[in-house]
């Protein structure tokens, strides 16, 4: 069973960046923008971690939840660099934040809130509706199988460490928010039009005058070859694009405007002019490419399900009683 709260995939880097810097400069821990009730009112128990209203989370548990994100990343930890939603590796430095920090402050804290939340909702889910809902998956053997691999049950010091019981508890905690994530989806709008996701394969010229550019699209139309003549002329640095509405920001707007305009094979009729750039031609190659258009539409289900996730998320938060432990957080290693 994968981890299933996690999906910085599709995170916004605004909230990415907000839940860091949040983290990182405040006294509290809080989730999304709500503050934890006063750390006294948790229960008494040392090895509690978090109180989310009746239901509590032990450090032990939240090691487990750590390991599970560490086993997703296979311990590489700049798989998250190729994410084009998470943080830039120049904002970890300007900011003197770890990769080794990011994961613990931002994607733990994340998936153990995340997990608290959906797992509990699915309780209430059930109990309110009186469903009978299918049975959970057992999820014994493979708690038991995570236990064995971690050696858990090798304590340094004579020192408790985490419990086969302690497995078991987190795996069960995932499947019923996965039963509840899942129950929620069917509840979102996730009708995407071909329009938002296209993506258009074209050649792009860029010449420094009117004149030329005229002349270019002359040569182009008498059946020379765009991608020849480009070759001696052109200004940018490459003369393939695949522009998207979804990854704006790579051409100018009216270049790539001009670009959603033109059907395949047909080439910008006059040249389009920019201030201090030049002029520019275009020609479509294709104005549908299916294999990244698709890729596209995959990503946004993705991004609209987690904005989703995450408003359902923060509203149950604020209504809930909360404490969190701060020096037993302080201690947990992200990577032991």
């Amino acid at each position: 069973m994968k981890t299933v709260m996690r999906h910085p995939g599709f995170l916004s880097p605004f909230f990415c960046v907000f839940c860091l810097l949040f983290l990182f400069s405040a006294t509290s821990c809080a989730y999304f923008q709500g503050e934890p009730h006063n750390q006294e009112e948790r229960t008494t128990n040392n090895d509690i971690l978090l109180k989310w209203n009746q239901d509590t989370l032990s450090i032990f548990e939240a090691r487990v939840i750590a390991d599970r994100i560490v086993d997703d990343l296979n311990g590489k930890y700049q798989d998250i660099f190729s994410n084009p939603a998470a943080l830039s590796k120049p904002f970890l430095q300007d900011h003197k934040i770890s990769l080794q920090a990011y994961e613990k402050e931002y994607v733990l804290y994340q998936e153990i809130m995340m997990l608290m939340c959906f797992s509990q909702k699915y309780d209430q889910w059930v109990k309110e509706n009186a469903r009978n809902e299918e049975p959970l998956l057992d999820v014994s053997q493979e708690a038991e199988s995570f236990y064995q691999k971690h050696s858990y049950q090798k304590t340094e010091n004579g020192k408790k460490n985490v419990s086969q019981s302690d497995c078991q508890a987190v795996f069960l905690r995932y499947a019923k928010a996965k039963k509840y994530m899942d129950f929620l989806k069917k509840q979102i709008n996730l009708v995407i039009s071909d329009e938002e996701i296209r993506v258009v394969s074209c050649e792009i010229c860029l010449l420094d005058s009117q004149e030329k550019a005229n002349a270019f699209i002359e040569n182009i139309n008498k059946g020379n070859s765009f991608l020849i003549l480009a070759q001696k002329v052109n200004l940018l640095d490459h003369t393939t694009y695949h522009i998207s509405k979804q990854q704006t920001a790579q051409l100018p707007e009216d270049v790539e405007k001009t670009a959603f305009a033109l059907s395949t094979g047909q080439i910008s009729p006059k040249p389009i002019f920019v201030p201090q750039k030049g002029y520019y031609v275009i020609f479509c190659k294709n104005m549908f490419e299916e294999d990244m258009s698709q890729k596209n539409r995959e990503r946004l289900v993705e991004e609209k399900t987690l904005s989703f996730y995450e408003t359902e998320c923060k509203k149950y938060f604020d209504q809930s009683k909360i404490s969190f432990c701060y020096s037993l957080w302080e201690g947990l290693q992200m990577f032991p």
